[in-house]
């Protein structure tokens, strides 16, 4: 394949362009024939019969074809196809990745956003926290308004357990989209977030490519999770930089280093969470817009448990108040004995998990069981 050159003077020439007949340059000049897209270079290269380039394109243009289902080929926007049919090599990596991609997913009507329905979710979901529902509620609000060009980036931190997730959770039902959570912890390099190269061995694209395919939509809502405790990368490298330019405020032409394609993510939804600031880079931090959340009193967390965790356990579990049952005097014991050093409320469902799990257990084994439990039957059962 023909590659640019550069002239004398040391400025990059299209190497296509040297090749066009005289008559034709007279008429398109090398500025103009540039700004032409691959695709139409190579049409022009094969109506003159410019031999040997053209040919490379319909080869190349053959493989990517033989590689990728025709399904899938139909499908993808002409720029995809012509930058793939421009590169001389393609890697196996770059087609099972571009092939999996959710092409058919790109320029679908999304459906209609209900705010009121977004409340009802927060409502149904989460205790209290009004001035944090109500913040989460004008940033749903205005995404139903200003559309993919919204590009604020939620920010929630506080203490494990107070319900970060669960609040990105509801916003991503509440705005129906598919959430997909990228663990963060421990990530050393910036290929985990932006794909490696696929001049590497073994080259792959990355976590925010990855999370596109598993939601098989170009709009899900990528939870970036413990972005506080991303670890510093290998000499002095720092994979927090790499979140600045995936959340570019345009994100129109994210490029995977793998794919090496600019793909539109504007239409993807990033919601942040941590426990600490203090680990998380100024640069990067201003990107978010920081929502904190505080810890549960005891009172707060009694009522959590009472209207939320207990509520979803008997669903997930599928047994009825008549058969396990705690009064409130046994949920403040609880909070008081299991949940007193923590801040949130995992430790306590945990704990409301396991009775949960020993009833069930008991009934399939045929054994008697405790329908009412007592703070005697809670101190025996946890060994407090």
């Amino acid at each position: 394949m023909i590659r640019s050159a550069r002239n004398a003077d040391g400025r990059a020439v299209n190497a296509r362009y040297e090749k066009l007949p005289p008559e034709l340059k007279a008429e398109i000049s090398e500025e103009r024939f540039s700004k032409f897209s691959t695709k139409f270079q190579w049409a022009i290269m094969k109506e003159f019969e410019v031999e040997g380039d053209y040919m490379a394109y319909e080869s190349l243009r053959m493989e990517v074809r033989r590689r990728v289902s025709e399904d899938t080929y139909g499908i993808m926007p002409d720029y995809v196809k012509d930058r793939l049919a421009s590169n001389e090599t393609l890697i196996e990596a770059q087609i099972v990745a571009l092939s999996k991609l959710p092409w058919s997913d790109l320029g679908k009507e999304k459906e209609e956003i209900s705010v009121p329905e977004a409340q009802a979710i927060l409502d149904r979901s989460h205790l209290g926290l009004e001035k944090i529902k109500n913040r989460v509620l004008r940033y749903i609000a205005c995404q139903k308004r200003i559309g993919s060009s919204y590009g604020t980036v939620l920010l929630f931190c506080g203490p494990p357990g107070v319900g970060k997730t669960s609040i990105a959770r509801s916003i991503a039902q509440a705005m129906h989209r598919k959430l997909v959570k990228i663990p963060l912890a421990g990530v050393t390099e910036a290929a985990v977030l932006k794909g490696t190269s696929p001049i590497y061995a073994n080259s792959r694209p990355g976590r925010i490519i990855d999370a596109i395919i598993n939601s098989k939509s170009f709009s899900p809502l990528i939870l970036l999770d413990e972005v506080d405790k991303i670890a510093q990368g290998f000499r002095g490298a720092n994979p927090q930089f790499a979140l600045l330019d995936i959340l570019d405020s345009d994100r129109s032409e994210y490029i995977d280093d793998c794919l090496g394609i600019p793909l539109d993510l504007r239409n993807v939804i990033f919601i942040a969470t941590a426990n600490d600031l203090e680990n998380i880079s100024p640069i990067l931090l201003d990107r978010f817009d920081l929502i904190q959340l505080p810890g549960y009193g005891p009172e707060e967390k009694e009522a959590i448990a009472r209207g939320y965790l207990m509520r979803d356990l008997y669903a997930y579990y599928g047994i009825g108040p008549e058969e396990l049952s705690l009064s409130d005097e046994v949920l403040a014991y609880m909070v008081e004995k299991l949940s007193a050093r923590e801040f949130g409320v995992r430790q306590l469902n945990n704990s409301l998990r396991q009775i949960f799990e020993e009833t069930v257990y008991c009934k399939e084994m045929g054994r008697d069981f405790r329908h009412v439990w007592e703070k005697e039957d809670v101190d025996r059962f946890f060994d407090l």
